[in-house]
């Protein structure tokens, strides 16, 4: 029977092959666990393949560079920095923007830390792949308990359709300060035919009530005919 560790990669034991694939599994399914708790489109499944495909990748260019013919020049960067490059349109697959509101920054940022790790793992740099992911799982889990704690600006977008003539931006921009919230930019259309005018105010402030007291101060205004509050998701991922 054929030694299948010098078929693999010659003068090396099969355990060192196995040992980073294994890391790579463990470390894989525990920071997917994370996002699949949360919610996250990508999960279990996915950041075990990511990780064990970029330590696979690691593998095989340090393989590759073994069996190099004499008098070529290897390149073992070349499938590494391909799969960098690859993993960023699985990365833009989770990102989702809904007008002012971005979604999946930090679950596309995690994936990318996976494809490094994987990376780290299959040359066998396990120091500082296990350095990078417990960063990984700190950024995921403790600092979630620490933001909260932080100041912070949130955003919302309040759309209202009022009869003509309407409330001048000069008069939005003082109610909406009585509620500590600032004007970002505001979009205006006059619809002649139904005889309306189409709001829609982009607010920024400290506090996620001084929203819903400002929306419903407007929506006791007798000219006020439609009225929408966007509510934000959650941190993941709100990227103003």
């Amino acid at each position: 029977m054929p030694d299948f560790s010098t078929i693999v990669a010659p003068g090396r034991a099969l355990v060192e092959l196995l040992l980073p694939l294994g890391l790579a599994v463990v470390m894989g399914l525990t920071v997917g666990t994370e996002r699949y708790i949360r919610g996250r489109p990508a999960g279990l499944r996915t950041y075990l393949l990511v990780c064990v495909s970029f330590t696979t990748l690691a593998l095989l260019s340090e393989t590759g560079f073994l069996l190099a013919p004499a008098g070529l020049p290897p390149d073992p960067a070349r499938l590494a920095a391909g799969g960098l490059t690859g993993i960023g349109f699985l990365g833009a697959g989770v990102i989702i923007r809904s007008r002012s509101t971005v979604f999946g920054l930090t679950t596309a940022a995690s994936l990318w830390t996976m494809a490094v790790i994987g990376l780290a793992l299959g040359t066998r740099q396990y120091v500082l792949a296990t350095a990078l992911y417990g960063i990984a799982l700190a950024a995921l889990w403790l600092l979630r308990y620490l933001e909260p704690l932080l100041p912070r600006d949130l955003y919302r977008q309040i759309a209202l359709q009022m009869r003509s003539p309407g409330m001048s931006v000069a008069a939005a921009r003082q109610l909406f300060a009585r509620y500590h919230l600032a004007v970002e930019s505001v979009n205006i259309r006059r619809q002649r035919h139904v005889d309306a005018v189409d709001y829609v105010f982009l607010l920024h402030g400290k506090y996620p009530d001084a929203f819903v007291e400002a929306f419903e101060d407007l929506l006791q205004r007798e000219e006020v005919q439609y009225g929408a509050l966007q509510q934000e998701g959650d941190e993941d991922e709100r990227q103003p």
